[in-house]
C-alpha cells in the first residue's frame, strides 16, 4: 500500500497560506495524489477550493476534542493529527504546515524503525519518568517534535486508540508556554516499540537568521509568520487568484 504523505489543517490564523507553500514544495518529491489533507472545521470554501485544486486528497473531518485557548489565545483543539490513523497505507509520513520541503522525504523515512521524530527541545525531568510509571508504559526518553513524523508498519493504525485514550489525560510536564499534550499522548501511544530519532538536518526546527543548508524538512513553528507575512494580505483573495499567485511565487 505504499507511503502517504498526511496534513492536517483548518481555516484558523495563517495555516492555509503556510499548508500550500508545504504542500507546493512536497510536492516536487511525490506525486499530489499520495498527499492527503484532513480539513476539520472551522472551514472556508475558497481555501477548500485553492487545496483541492492541487490535485491532493482532501478529506473534511470533524474535530476530535473540545475547543481550547491556544498560545496565541484562538480556539484551537487537541487531537487532529489522529486522523492519520484512518490512512490504508504501510507507512505514514506527517508533516505540520508550516514546514518547507527542500529534499526527497523518502530519504528520511525508510529504515529500520516503526516510528521516527526528531526529539523536542522542551527539558524532561521527573515528571515526565512518572508519566510512563503512571500508566505503566516503557520509558521514552525524549519528546517527539510533532511537525514532522513517520510512521511505518502499519504503527500508525495500531496505536489510535492509546493516542485517543491518551489524550484525554490530564498531565502537566514542567512549566511551558505551549500545551504538547498531543505530543506526550503520541510518545505514551508508541512507547515499547521501535523508535529512531531524526537528526538535526532530516528535520530543521526553527532557526533565527539565516537557516541552514543541507537540510530536508524546515520546520519553522511561530517564525513561518513573519516570512511570509509581506504576501499574506495579497493571498486572501478569491480561489483563482489566489492559484495565479502562488504559481507566481512558484516559479519566482
Amino acid at each position: 500500500m505504499g507511503t502517504k504523505y498526511v496534513y492536517t489543517f483548518s481555516s484558523v490564523g495563517h495555516m492555509f497560506i503556510t499548508l500550500v507553500h508545504s504542500i507546493k514544495t512536497l510536492t516536487d518529491y511525490v506525486p499530489p495524489e499520495d498527499v492527503i489533507v484532513f480539513y476539520t472545521p472551522p472551514r472556508d470554501p475558497t481555501h477548500r477550493e485553492v487545496v483541492a485544486d492541487l490535485g491532493v486528497d482532501l478529506r473534511e473531518v470533524g474535530n476530535r476534542t473540545e475547543a481550547f485557548a491556544a498560545f496565541d489565545e484562538r480556539p484551537s483543539h487537541y487531537g487532529a493529527k489522529t486522523h492519520l490513523c484512518s490512512v490504508d497505507a504501510d507507512r505514514v509520513v506527517f508533516l505540520d504546515c508550516d514546514t518547507l520541503v527542500f529534499d526527497d522525504p523518502a530519504t528520511v523515512a525508510s529504515g529500520p524503525f516503526e516510528f521516527k521524530a526528531r526529539p523536542g527541545s522542551a527539558r524532561l525531568g521527573e515528571d515526565w519518568r512518572r508519566l510512563f510509571d503512571r500508566f505503566d508504559e516503557p520509558l521514552v526518553e525524549w519528546m517527539p517534535n510533532a511537525g514532522f513524523l513517520v510512521f511505518d508498519d502499519g504503527l500508525h493504525r495500531e496505536i489510535e486508540s492509546d493516542w485517543l485514550r491518551y489524550l484525554d489525560v490530564d498531565v502537566e510536564i514542567g512549566a511551558t508556554s505551549v500545551d504538547h499534550r498531543e505530543q506526550y499522548a503520541l510518545a505514551l501511544a508508541v512507547a515499547g516499540h521501535d523508535l529512531a530519532r531524526m537528526d538535526a538536518n532530516e528535520h530543521v526546527f526553527e532557526w533565527r537568521e539565516t537557516p541552514p543548508a543541507g537540510g530536508c524538512v524546515y520546520h519553522q513553528g511561530r517564525l513561518f509568520d513573519d516570512s511570509i507575512g509581506s504576501i499574506r494580505e495579497a493571498l486572501r483573495a478569491t480561489a483563482e487568484q489566489v492559484s495565479i499567485k502562488i504559481d507566481k511565487l512558484r516559479h519566482r
